[in-house]
């Protein structure tokens, strides 16, 4: 969404917005998301072998599809995320969120491609549009959607993934036959030992464990949202940066074309502001899941 005039990467807002938060704790998105890739490659030393039938393959292919993810992948996210709902601060429990904040960026890219439009037609030469102070008022509604959303990541304890009873009843109600399909997932050593435990609590094997997670997860209304995990959120958090900061660039060039008489001058202030502050809340939220998730990339 930046013009040609801005830089290739968005940069936050020069002025107006608060500083950033002092809590040491809050670094920038797009470190935590670097550092947290760095964790990425842990050793995935831990496999089992799960087997399906045709109709079970069939729906495990479906849903696989849907998350873009191989079956083998996808096997693995669901078995890894039915394996945290005890964890404290529990964003991954919240898996609706990150598929609300997917629908937030999405709007909010519809609204600053209509924003840039704007602010090319003032730096071509052209006069401000009547519709100016609508489409302000617009891109601040998308704006406080994304904020509404990424508070809430921060702000819920997750309730709603499927628990050891969900698995434990669904591996019992297993239609017996032929499971000619199999998949090898692999899992590192962190994601093995809540597998395991899970596992346990359910009294079935790591095997048949990861099997039944997979076929709920199949079977859910969103199966992207049921295997969300905090690379997941990070990355919904990291685009939400990107189209925000873009936002605050295109906000600062329209300024540059308004008088403090204009009617959407105040407007456009008041959203660079309130940019900046969700910039910063974005920051704050990404550094708290990436702590809190990190053991479970």
């Amino acid at each position: 969404m930046p013009t040609a005039n801005n830089p290739s990467h968005p940069t936050r807002p020069p002025s107006s917005p608060p500083s950033a938060p002092s809590d040491p704790a809050v670094i920038p998105i797009a470190d935590v998301v670097a550092r947290y890739r760095l964790r990425l490659p842990e050793p995935r030393l831990h496999r089992v072998a799960p087997r399906f039938n045709d109709a079970e393959w069939d729906e495990i292919s479906r849903a696989s599809t849907l998350c873009e993810k191989k079956n083998g992948g996808f096997v693995a996210a669901a078995a890894v995320s039915a394996s945290r709902p005890s964890e404290p601060g529990g964003h991954t429990r919240h898996p609706h969120l990150v598929d609300q904040l997917m629908r937030d960026n999405h709007a909010c890219a519809r609204a600053g491609r209509t924003f840039n439009a704007l602010v090319r037609h003032l730096n071509s030469g052209s006069t401000l549009p009547d519709h100016t102070d609508r489409l302000l008022h617009h891109v601040a509604h998308r704006v406080a959607q994304v904020d509404t959303t990424v508070t809430a990541l921060t702000a819920t304890h997750a309730t709603g993934i499927h628990t050891p009873v969900d698995i434990g009843g669904s591996h019992r109600h297993r239609p017996s036959g032929p499971r000619t399909h199999r998949v090898s997932p692999r899992f590192s050593d962190r994601e093995w030992a809540g597998i395991t435990a899970a596992a346990t609590l359910c009294g079935i094997t790591p095997g048949a464990y990861t099997a039944a997670a997979a076929l709920l997860a199949a079977r859910s209304n969103n199966p992207r949202a049921v295997i969300s995990d905090t690379r997941a959120q990070l990355e919904e958090l990291m685009e939400a940066n990107r189209l925000l900061a873009a936002l605050a660039n295109n906000t600062t060039q329209l300024l540059r074309h308004l008088n403090p008489a204009d009617t959407p001058h105040d407007p456009a202030r008041q959203l660079l502001h309130t940019l900046g502050n969700v910039l910063d809340r974005i920051d704050a939220t990404a550094s708290v899941i990436a702590r809190e998730g990190g053991g479970h990339p």
